[in-house]
């Protein structure tokens, strides 16, 4: 750590009236709090130009630049600080959110060692730049997910293309701007987009944060409709320095949409226990494909026990890796869970798995969508196998040899 900034101690004229000096710049925090727990989930590092100056907001800095170069200089600096002053001001526990460019896809996060583990640095990405135009950044952005950082897509809702920004980015933080936010309590249309991008974002694993929260009735507001966390100047302001301990928020604190009782509820409660007596191997999984029930005689048949998997993806951890006859996962749209639940409706298929040690099992999986009337909704679905008698193909010879296929 203790990069020097470009040109230190030396004033830098960037336009005929803009004078500063790079060792001015410095770096505000607002925190990320989550809305169950009043805890510190996060810091978002926000640059900072000379105190008092014309040019200490964000935009007047970076509107302050007149040539690429320097651009490019200040968007390194910016990086920098974040990266160095967030490993040493925050407590390890809490994620640092620094603010990405996607016209500078192959900068460095940080110009040495990374000081921090790759899952506390996360990168966010503003959703109003062109990114689906730049296949650079997008790989880039692939990279970083790669390397174990979280993506976080920043101003959701302002975008021209907000849906395949999502596609595209795989986020696993999704910011929602504060247009959606600002007077969301006693508005029924913002309250409606808010809710079924809460909705789908839960299905895909995204948590969701409410930028701009600056009222009590927008704060409580968001925490009915399931946010998991929110940002704003009623919670803190940004300053240098951050807030560290957890926040007393206002009573009647609702779940995580990630975790509301009406997806693991009653229904699945009942089926989960209809499984668990039942004599085929079996499961259960919510909407999510999340494990919440696993049969003894699924144990049997496969390895995994269930405490290795209630609780995780069915694909995750290992998983039960399908495979349809030529040796293709099937953890996507072909996955009979998935159609069942898609479709609403049973669905059969033969296909083969690995069971935990490795062994090639060939079954043909029931898959059953659990619908609740009262909410209009699929809740999960119930996969049970049947084992069939073994046939050695031309196939097996190429599948066993690959490793994890």
């Amino acid at each position: 750590m203790g990069v020097s900034p470009p040109l230190a101690g030396r004033r830098t004229t960037v336009s005929r009236s803009a004078v500063w000096d790079w060792s001015e710049l410095w770096v505000a925090w607002q925190p990320i709090v989550d809305l169950a727990s009043g805890a510190v989930y996060g810091q978002e590092a926000l640059a900072r130009g000379p105190r008092g100056s014309p040019w200490e907001s964000a935009d007047a800095l970076f509107g302050s630049i007149v040539t690429a170069d320097a651009r490019m200089r200040l968007e390194t600096w910016c990086r920098q600080m974040a990266v160095e002053q967030g490993a040493t001001a925050l407590p390890n526990e809490h994620r640092i959110f620094v603010n990405i460019s996607s016209r500078w896809p192959n900068l460095p996060l940080y110009q040495a060692d990374l000081p921090v583990p790759p899952d506390r640095l996360a990168i966010e990405v503003t959703e109003s730049e062109p990114i689906l135009e730049r296949g650079d950044f997008l790989q880039q952005v692939a990279a970083w997910r790669e390397r174990g950082h979280p993506i976080v897509l920043d101003d959701y809702g302002v975008g021209y293309a907000a849906a395949a920004a999502v596609l595209a980015l795989q986020p696993d933080i999704v910011k929602l701007d504060r247009t959606l936010v600002t007077g969301i309590d006693h508005d029924l249309r913002r309250q409606t987009i808010v809710r079924s991008i809460r909705e789908y974002t839960a299905d895909l694993d995204i948590r969701l944060v409410a930028e701009g929260v600056e009222t009590s009735g927008e704060l409580a507001a968001v925490r009915n409709l399931g946010i998991d966390y929110a940002q704003g100047f009623l919670l803190a302001r940004p300053d240098s320095k951050p807030v560290v301990g957890p926040l007393r928020l206002p009573l009647a604190a609702t779940e995580s949409a990630l975790a509301r009782p009406e997806i693991t509820g009653d229904l699945l409660d009942f089926y989960a226990a209809a499984v668990g007596r039942a004599d085929l191997p079996g499961y259960v999984v919510d909407r999510k494909r999340r494990v919440v029930a696993w049969n003894m005689q699924a144990q049997s048949l496969t390895g995994f026990t269930a405490e290795d998997r209630v609780g995780h993806r069915c694909f995750d951890r290992g998983g039960l890796r399908h495979q349809d006859g030529a040796g293709r996962p099937m953890c996507a749209g072909a996955c009979p869970l998935v159609w069942a639940m898609e479709n609403r409706a049973p669905h059969s298929a033969v296909l083969s798995m690995r069971t935990k040690s490795g062994e090639r099992v060939d079954v043909q999986v029931f898959a059953t969508p659990i619908w609740d009337p009262r909410r209009d909704r699929v809740l999960g679905a119930i996969e049970q196998f049947q084992v069939l008698p073994r046939q050695e193909t031309k196939e097996d010879v190429w599948l066993e040899a690959e490793p994890g296929s």
